[in-house]
């Protein structure tokens, strides 16, 4: 699981100098969507975006999900 370096860590802050305003899209799996709790940058481009397109069912649903990322 890389995303739980999201708002942690230096380098990861470096590329992503806007937090999660510099994300387009997320893809959402059964476990990124259990992880939001205490990740800043996960939590806040989850609850600014919308879903595109969804896969699967129950546990097995894959989400694509559009940041927006106006003010």
């Amino acid at each position: 699981m890389w995303f739980y370096k999201l708002g942690t860590d230096k380098s990861v802050q470096r590329r992503f100098p806007h937090g999660w305003r510099d994300f387009q899209y997320i893809v959402s799996s059964d476990t990124v969507r259990g992880a939001v709790g205490g990740r800043d940058w996960l939590g806040s481009a989850l609850q600014h975006s919308s879903e595109v397109v969804s896969y699967g069912t129950g546990s097995l649903r894959v989400v694509i999900r559009h940041v927006d990322t106006r003010p």
